[in-house]
């Protein structure tokens, strides 16, 4: 899996890969059974990828070992996309309640390896409480931090100057 892209949001983080195969396959799951992971993303999470020939079948895991276990509930949801396409057109395979207490691999979905020719794009979006993160928070300067707050207040957001230098008097 190669990560193509990564969203944050307040409550959840998105993270998108896309699918290396041959014939079906996941590439590195040539043997049935062996787990292909993900380098780690979103807060420390990493996924993994495996083929199984009884019945023919993909499954995805999420190992949440070195998330950091404040987050307690993590909501996963799976969806398959086509190459370039937009958010809307997705197969979705399936949403997973997690507790952090486990800290252990969990099998998320399963689905055909016939779809992975179609849609080579694995995306996860993985949902948590906003209150329970701790992350530091960068300070902002006074003039930013106004303007953030009527943008929040007005919906509108302008706070640009334009600097020009001409040769002329």
């Amino acid at each position: 899996m190669l990560k193509r892209a990564e969203r944050w949001s307040s409550n959840s983080i998105t993270s998108t890969f896309k699918l290396l195969h041959k014939n079906g396959r996941p590439l590195g799951c040539e043997q049935n059974n062996h787990h292909v992971y993900s380098k780690p993303c979103g807060l420390g999470w990493r996924f993994a990828i495996c083929h199984d020939d009884h019945p023919p079948e993909i499954d995805i895991f999420f190992d949440c070992h070195v998330a950091c276990p404040k987050l307690g509930t993590l909501i996963v949801a799976v969806m398959l996309q086509s190459d370039g396409s937009n958010d809307e057109e997705y197969v979705d395979l399936g949403e997973q309640t997690i507790t952090l207490d486990e800290l252990d691999v969990v099998r998320l979905v399963s689905w055909s390896p016939h779809q992975i020719t179609t849609h080579p794009q694995l995306t996860f979006k993985v949902s948590f409480t906003a209150a329970s993160l701790d992350l530091p928070q960068p300070r902002l300067q006074v003039e930013t931090r106004n303007a953030l707050e009527r943008s929040l207040q007005t919906g509108v957001f302008v706070d640009t100057r334009f600097g020009v230098f001409s040769r002329r008097l």
